[in-house]
């Protein structure tokens, strides 16, 4: 392979399939869509917390308060097999929340992977064919300067 097809292949520009006079628009739409994916993950990780983990949380308050007066593992062990279902949602909500910390720290330290990025661009692009109609586009394909 020649030199240039690595760059091409290394260094993909994106490429709006609908208007090929809005490619310098497309970086700005998949940064707020990319935004909007973060705050829409984070938001269903809090939602998991106020409902499943406050649930099961209660259903704990009495080996929680055995916890605090002395703790060891085997009380642990017992509170967690003896509520099986609390135990499942805390589970969940750990589980999402570790998820969605991984995912967020590794998109902010080495960015989007190539099929992210493909991804992203054509669900960009599925928006802005739809227009106004598509619940997102007010956010993503809006013309308007946001702060």
């Amino acid at each position: 392979m020649t030199h240039q097809t690595l760059q091409k292949m290394q260094d993909p520009q994106p490429i709006s399939l609908v208007n090929p006079s809005s490619n310098q628009q497309q970086p700005e739409d998949l940064q707020r869509l990319l935004r909007l994916m973060t705050y829409g993950r984070w938001i269903v990780v809090l939602t998991l917390w106020l409902t499943v983990g406050l649930i099961s949380l209660w259903q704990f308050r009495f080996r929680i308060q055995l916890l605090i007066d002395s703790f060891t593992w085997v009380a642990v062990r017992y509170g967690l097999a003896y509520h099986q279902g609390a135990a499942f949602g805390l589970s969940l909500c750990l589980g999402m929340t570790i998820a969605v910390l991984g995912w967020h720290s590794r998109t902010l330290l080495f960015g989007l992977s190539k099929p992210e990025q493909l991804r992203l661009q054509q669900q960009a692009v599925r928006i802005r064919q739809q227009g106004p109609t598509h619940p997102l586009w007010r956010w993503v394909c809006s013309e308007q300067k946001r702060l």
